[in-house]
């Protein structure tokens, strides 16, 4: 009887840690990549932008105990140049995030110094959620379901859309590896015409989930296709009250730069 016992608090002990590995985010060596393109001020032979291509990751780096919290550190490779981004780490199916700034290279959609939930994997469907990740501060869950990354393992996901604009793209997270836009959704507009675009998230140099993944995986895109004419909308598919400063945004389902 105690043998059995102990084989059974053996199963629910391995089943706890296979758990928490599936649906950990913060892992050392686990890393979001991203190109950034700058405007290099010359026109292609179809007289398009012509741009510089840079490549930028967000990566989990040392533990570290920050504000009272054991946290993982998020670094920033941009250019060749490394620093401190911001403090995340998890509990009870939420994730934590501190932004200590913003990068120039990407915008985030919560403010900075201060912690906010970047995912609550807690959510029931049709329920309402707030997460920091998003743009879209109001989101009714319309999904909750299961997806294998590229090793084969089943992660939780997450669809969600706006509650004031239901007819605005879905929005997907999944555990253990983010958004369709990486890390968290970004505001991706910088003033001298930049903008940034997620490749994949990677453990070391595996890549477990990339952009398209999500588009043929989950039938979503990481830039939704606009059907509106003559309307511009943000890369994350909100759609513009006002003209807007220069940078690059979507119309008619193409990117277009505004000067």
């Amino acid at each position: 009887m105690k043998k059995a016992l102990l084989f059974l608090l053996l199963l629910i002990s391995m089943s706890a840690v296979s758990q928490e590995k599936v649906h950990a985010i913060f892992v050392e060596g686990r890393n979001w990549r991203y190109e950034h393109l700058k405007p290099d001020g010359q026109r292609e032979s179809d007289g398009s932008e012509g741009y510089i291509k840079y490549d930028y990751v967000l990566k989990v780096g040392n533990d570290v105990l920050f504000d009272g919290h054991q946290c993982k550190e998020i670094i920033c490779d941009f250019k060749d140049e490394t620093s401190l981004y911001a403090y995340g780490y998890e509990e009870d199916g939420c994730v934590m995030l501190y932004a200590l700034f913003n990068e120039p290279a990407f915008y985030a959609p919560f403010p900075t110094g201060e912690w906010v939930t970047l995912y609550d994997f807690n959510v029931q469907k049709d329920s309402h959620c707030q997460m920091g990740a998003f743009l879209c501060s109001d989101m009714i869950v319309c999904e909750v379901g299961q997806v294998e990354d590229s090793q084969h393992i089943s992660h939780g996901y997450i669809s969600f859309s706006d509650a004031h604009n239901p007819s605005w793209p879905k929005r997907y997270v999944v555990e253990a590896i983010g958004s369709p836009f990486g890390l968290f959704e970004f505001t991706n507009l910088i003033a001298d015409g930049s903008g940034s675009r997620f490749i994949g998230c990677y453990d070391g140099d595996t890549c477990l989930f990339s952009a398209e993944d999500f588009s043929l995986t989950m039938n979503i895109s990481a830039i939704p296709r606009i059907v509106e004419k003559d309307v511009l909308h943000d890369l994350s598919g909100c759609k513009l009250q006002q003209k807007p400063s220069k940078g690059i945004y979507i119309k008619d389902g193409k990117k277009v730069l505004v000067k």
